[in-house]
């Protein structure tokens, strides 16, 4: 404690201005690097999180539409069969958009390996049944 007492005034203040600028300093390095980190994350979510979201959505919407097409094929009777052409061809057309949109967001997971091998899965099990028509003649019959 001598050796404070034996200092001049201003060094007596400009210690703990000192360490107050280092504390100051250290927290502006914290709150920086803290910041940057958080525009990152925003960033990613803005990028792939919002994309995979709008996907997902797309692909619920074009397997309901493709649904409800399917439920046509099997209401259509054979003496209508432009209306039959027609269904078949909507159902074709959101069965393809469907699946583009699973191809995109297999594109945008983080491991696209395995999501390759669930859409093969997808395509085996038939998320899209082409027995409308089948269905449609055990429905006549």
């Amino acid at each position: 404690m001598r050796v404070l007492n034996n200092l001049k005034l201003s060094m007596k203040l400009a210690i703990p201005v000192t360490v107050f600028l280092a504390i100051t300093a250290g927290l502006i390095v914290l709150a920086k690097t803290g910041l940057d980190r958080m525009a990152v994350d925003t960033q990613e979510l803005v990028d792939v999180d919002a994309a995979r979201l709008t996907a997902i959505l797309q692909i619920n919407a074009e397997v309901n539409e493709a649904s409800i097409q399917e439920k046509n094929l099997i209401l259509f009777s054979a003496s209508e069969p432009e209306r039959l052409k027609s269904a078949e061809a909507v159902y074709q057309q959101y069965k393809k958009l469907a699946m583009q949109h699973i191809d995109e967001l297999i594109a945008l997971s983080d491991t696209p390996a395995p999501c390759h091998e669930r859409r093969d899965q997808v395509e085996r099990r038939q998320l899209f049944h082409p027995h409308g028509q089948e269905r449609r003649l055990q429905h006549e019959g």
